[in-house]
């Protein structure tokens, strides 16, 4: 049986520049020494190494995005390194170098805060767990002016063993953005006939008989922005939370008029309540494939309803962008555009929660909804 370390969340920061690995900084959510996060005097330095091999492959794994020849498979035992640096290398190229290829810029350096949760050591086996939050920063030729983007508590698992006196990774598991992930779902209702609408359907509109109500896109994006890697305690949050995210930013701060009229609809029902327990929802609303199905077939003029693009330089702020990774016609994740900088979107999503990332994932096919502007309310 594995036994913990009693580890508190130990806070380690690094920045990766180009050139090479930089120093170590460790530091702590308190002054206990070492001895204190151990069973015994004797797992010190196995608790140090353990957590040194860790950081030090998370960061040579991040440094592929602006060097691709670094050295990767040091980190890991040689039964596994040639697949583990293969995997990694594949990874990074698909949805980070080859995109940044395609639109012309590139990465010029990147910030690591890993925050280890556990560490179980049991002889000459360990088990990390760890949150991993990412700075990177891209530039165009020619630009003075770079976009930092931003992925917040990526969780990463690592099994290590210890052979000839160092400790080597054998297994590292991170949750994947690109996974095949679009018909999961959590507790949701269909909207049907027999659901009881809501006294009111529109959070921040003023109704007025034969008036219009806009959109508010700016709205939107400070919304997506205020809530990039948090969850707003009156909705639902899901394990794969991107249509959510999406959802309550154009509703939420875009002030979008929710859709109940059948057959398209697109609509959270808090049931008068202040907890979520008792919440209902449309599929549309938290799976990024039924979102995209049901808003760009609405044509309701009074409800939130869109029209797809030909490409992602005829989107504006508050639209949204729909991705299918391995071209199965399922549309696996949703993001929310926040900025446009030299003609180009960027956006915001969640799980993995990120800020300001440019569109392209490096998914197989990838849709534009342009949302719409404004509601008649008749």
């Amino acid at each position: 049986m594995f036994h913990p370390l009693h580890l508190k969340r130990l806070v380690i920061s690094l920045i990766v520049l180009v050139g090479g690995l930089t120093s170590l900084f460790i530091s702590g959510g308190s002054s206990a020494g070492a001895s204190s996060l151990v069973a015994s005097p004797s797992s010190d330095s196995d608790l140090a190494a353990v957590q040194q091999t860790v950081v030090h492959a998370l960061e040579a794994r991040w440094q592929l995005i602006i060097d691709p020849q670094v050295n990767v498979k040091q980190f890991y035992d040689p039964s596994v390194s040639e697949q583990e640096e293969s995997r990694e290398r594949a990874y990074v190229r698909k949805h980070y170098l080859e995109p940044a290829s395609r639109a012309g810029f590139r990465y010029s350096n990147v910030e690591i805060h890993p925050v280890f949760e556990s560490v179980e050591i049991n002889g000459k086996m360990a088990k990390v767990r760890a949150l991993v939050s990412v700075e990177y920063e891209s530039v165009f030729p020619g630009s003075n002016e770079s976009v930092i983007t931003k992925e917040a508590n990526i969780p990463y698992s690592a099994t290590l063993i210890k052979r000839d006196g160092d400790w080597l990774i054998v297994g590292m598991n991170y949750q994947d953005t690109y996974s095949k992930r679009g018909q999961e779902n959590g507790r949701k209702v269909g909207a049907s006939g027999s659901e009881t609408l809501p006294a009111s359907i529109a959070g921040g509109d003023v109704v007025t008989q034969g008036f219009y109500t806009y959109y508010s896109r700016q709205g939107a994006v400070n919304y997506a922005n205020r809530w990039w890697n948090g969850r707003n305690p009156k909705y639902r949050s899901f394990s794969n939370d991107c249509a959510n995210f999406v959802s309550q930013s154009f509703y939420e701060g875009g002030f979008a008029r929710q859709a109940w009229v059948e057959p398209y609809v697109w609509w959270y029902n808090t049931k008068g309540t202040s907890g979520t327990g008792d919440d209902a929802w449309t599929y549309s609303w938290s799976v990024a494939h039924d979102q995209a199905y049901h808003l760009s077939r609405n044509n309701e003029t009074d409800e939130h309803r869109g029209t797809y693009v030909a490409k992602a330089t005829d989107l504006q702020l508050g639209d949204s962008i729909y991705y299918d990774f391995d071209g199965d016609g399922i549309l696996d994740h949703s993001a929310i555009v926040v900025e446009i900088k030299n003609g180009q979107p960027y956006v915001n999503y969640h799980t993995n929660d990120t800020y300001h990332r440019y569109w392209d994932l490096g998914a197989k096919t990838t849709r534009f909804l342009h949302v719409t502007d404004f509601y008649w309310i008749n």
